[in-house]
């Protein structure tokens, strides 16, 4: 099951609703180190949109990133 973005939601599934794992392939492109943040009691909401873009590259370019991520740091640059 996927489309989690915060610890909260993430923790009911697993011990509530009686999911054996959970998904997080895009916040974890957008953030590797989210269970990292999440394991050191840093809850906050994944900063991932769900927009889908990061995988565009990855189809075209040979690489998966978070394009949404990417433009904002070339901008503030």
């Amino acid at each position: 099951m996927g489309g989690f973005r915060s610890l909260a939601v993430a923790e009911k599934a697993v011990t509530k609703d009686g999911m054996d794992f959970i998904a997080l392939a895009r916040p974890l492109i957008r953030e590797p180190d989210l269970p990292h943040k999440w394991v050191n009691h840093k809850t906050d909401k994944a900063e991932c949109i769900s927009c889908n873009k990061c995988f565009m590259p990855g189809m075209t370019r040979g690489g998966i990133y978070c394009v949404v991520r990417k433009k904002a740091e070339s901008q503030a640059s």
